[in-house]
């Protein structure tokens, strides 16, 4: 009984090889074995070039990288340094200085310093002129708060004041200042909020 089953696909053509191509394999084979029949040596393989022989061969007509450099500019970059042994350590103790360090960074600049009023007086004789030039009669009273001086950067300043208890305070923008808040300091002026009115010191002229 007859197969009934598929059939594969007829060979496709050209699969045979060349007969001319086996022609010249087999002339290069006799030609081969009849050189080392009389002792010929055979030809030696082309040499290949190497990975850097090509890279030389390319590099050979390009412009030169450092033609235009200028005098900072070295051909080979210096080798870093090795990694010190404790540096983890090194890494540690910074970071605990850091956060040693981050409270106090967080806490207000700005917050009001008392100052001492104590009297500070001459060690010896004084001239009468210099203290007459030194003391300006009725400058400021003393039942008051007055302004002493200003301070600081243009965006940080900070002034001294003279309460009326003759206490001083260091005080800046945003701190409490009899009851009221510092909402300003200029050159050589105050400006405080308190009750909603805004009341103005100055220094002294």
């Amino acid at each position: 009984m007859a197969y009934a089953g598929p059939r594969p696909p007829p060979r496709p053509e050209g699969l045979a090889p060349d007969a001319q191509i086996q022609v010249d394999e087999a002339a290069d084979a006799q030609a081969s074995a009849l050189a080392q029949a009389v002792g010929e040596a055979p030809e030696a393989p082309p040499v290949r070039a190497t990975v850097a022989d090509a890279l030389a061969s390319l590099m050979a007509g390009a412009p030169d990288p450092l033609a235009n450099a200028t005098a900072s500019a070295v051909p080979t970059a210096r080798r870093p340094d090795s990694r010190p042994r404790n540096f983890d350590r090194v890494v540690a103790q910074t970071r605990s200085r850091v956060a040693t360090a981050a409270p106090a960074a967080r806490a207000p600049a700005s917050a009001p310093q008392a100052v001492s009023g104590a009297t500070v007086a001459p060690d010896g004789p004084v001239p009468g002129s210099v203290a007459s030039a030194a003391t300006l009669d009725g400058a400021i009273n003393l039942r008051d708060i007055n302004l002493i001086g200003v301070y600081g950067k243009p965006g940080a300043r900070r002034a001294l004041v003279r309460l009326d208890n003759g206490r001083y305070l260091r005080v800046g923008i945003g701190d409490t200042l009899d009851g009221g808040q510092v909402s300003a300091i200029g050159d050589d002026v105050l400006n405080y909020v308190k009750r909603g009115r805004t009341l103005v010191l100055q220094i002294p002229d």
